[in-house]
């Protein structure tokens, strides 16, 4: 039995990769999601706990991240999702029954969701759960903080205190800590995942 600490599932995304040749799914899906999962995955500063991704696709159902998949152009509808439903919850249930997940976390739009519907049935009662809800920015930044709150970053250095840092801005002074200004990005991002980018 294979042993991981995150099972992450995510939906596909419609911005993709035209390469003629397969590629991985995680490489092939190029929508701000998977941009912000490589990123983490490429991050050398943290040590990610082990992570198991799955993905969830219009055309292939829920596949492995490193599966080989070709370009394709298929869109989640509610007859789609009612499709897949079985070889999901299928395929959730093989998953679950082969790892061992301390935490699970979702994110897809609400298409997507109704091809899950039931899998809280093979969950193990230790296993936390999180789902991302709202619009896709929000989701987005609920993606990042489950990443990198389950990281632990290697502290060589003794910690320092928080600096705040002063800025005027329209004859204002702001005074601010670089996490201050990471949560206005993040609250950005969710309210206009383009116009913030």
């Amino acid at each position: 039995m294979s042993s991981a600490g995150r099972l992450l599932i995510l939906a596909c995304s419609q911005r993709k990769r035209t390469d003629r040749d397969l590629l991985p799914a995680i490489e092939r899906y190029d929508g701000p999601p998977f941009r912000v999962l490589r990123k983490y995955l490429r991050n050398d500063s943290i040590v990610p706990q082990r992570l198991k991704i799955y993905i969830l696709s219009a055309e292939w159902g829920l596949i492995p991240s490193n599966e080989p998949i070709p370009i394709y152009d298929r869109r989640m509808t509610a007859q789609r999702a009612d499709q897949l439903q079985t070889t999901v919850l299928s395929t959730i249930r093989h998953i679950l029954w082969n790892g061992t997940f301390q935490k699970l976390f979702i994110s897809a739009g609400k298409e997507y969701l109704r091809s899950l519907q039931g899998y809280d049935q093979h969950l193990p009662l230790d296993l936390q759960v999180a789902v991302a809800t709202g619009t896709q920015g929000h989701r987005l930044s609920e993606l990042r903080d489950w990443l990198y709150d389950a990281s632990s970053t290697p502290s060589r250095a003794p910690s320092t205190p928080a600096h705040r840092g002063t800025a005027t801005i329209r004859g204002v002074e702001v005074a601010l800590t670089a996490e201050q200004v990471l949560d206005m990005a993040r609250q950005a991002l969710a309210r206009d995942p383009v116009g913030a980018a």
